[in-house]
């Protein structure tokens, strides 16, 4: 149990930046999902592509939707940097 409690603490700043990372890229997939979902299965990030039409922008709901979008990347990073600033400052030597 306790090396498993230890090595769970020196793996979890790690975890952490990589999990930050990987949902950020996830994030960002837009070519993928534009390419193969259909009307009803698009992504936030292609959806919002709607708002895009041949004779006017709507930049007004546009911009809404973009930020409503952008709300969980930064609530995950904002959660996630303790276990990054952690990990960071973990192998510096103190004194």
């Amino acid at each position: 149990t306790a090396f498993r409690v230890v090595i769970l603490r020196m793996v979890a700043p790690g975890l952490g930046a990589g999990a930050t990372l990987a949902f950020i890229w996830a994030w960002n997939n837009y070519a993928i999902p534009l390419v193969l979902s259909g009307r009803n299965t698009a992504t936030v990030t292609t959806g919002i592509q709607n708002y895009i039409a041949f004779r006017a922008i709507e930049w007004g709901p546009m911009a809404a939707a973009t930020m409503i979008s952008i709300i969980p990347g930064i609530l995950f990073a904002v959660f996630a940097l303790k276990l990054v600033v952690s990990g960071l400052t973990t192998g510096t030597v103190k004194g």
